[in-house]
């Protein structure tokens, strides 16, 4: 039995909501924040771990999480996805974010992302009408980065 702890954070919803998309597609999956984060991560097999990402960078709490984790994950079937809305800076954020030898062993895909202008103050709201030129709520959901995911997880 492939046991899976998923684990990640999130500011605004996405992140949590991507990540229940997944659990909702594997088995054996448990699902927690990192800030209530307290667990032995030797008992899971795969450990799955999602970030949003703001001005590509992932998140602190995941950052820290990945450095304090790092040789226990290298070991695992380690797979992260990540919030955002910049798909097309994925390989930046990723060699920003990640070492040479994360980048190699973990699955890193960008998975999906939103801009929720309900939960946005005034200067966030701001910032992205004049950089992404959105002016209202919208989400994406990547089904083959999902697909993709599932199939790295369950081994086909």
């Amino acid at each position: 039995m492939n046991n899976i702890l998923l684990v990640y954070d999130s500011k605004k919803g996405m992140t949590e909501k991507l990540g229940e998309l997944l659990k909702d597609n594997l088995s054996n999956v448990k699902m927690i924040n990192i800030k209530d984060l307290n667990l032995d991560l030797s008992d899971y097999e795969t450990i799955i771990i999602g970030s949003p990402v703001y001005i590509g960078r992932i998140s602190k709490k995941v950052s820290k999480f990945i450095k304090q984790n790092k040789d226990l994950l290298l070991k695992k079937k380690t797979v992260f996805y990540l919030c955002g809305m910049n798909f097309q800076e994925e390989e930046l954020v990723i060699k920003n974010n990640f070492s040479e030898e994360e980048q190699n062993k973990f699955f890193i895909k960008y998975l999906g992302g939103a801009y929720r202008f309900e939960k946005l103050n005034f200067l966030q709201k701001l910032v992205v009408k004049k950089i992404a030129g959105v002016t209202e709520s919208q989400e994406i959901i990547n089904e083959s980065v999902l697909k993709q995911i599932i199939s790295f997880i369950i081994g086909n």
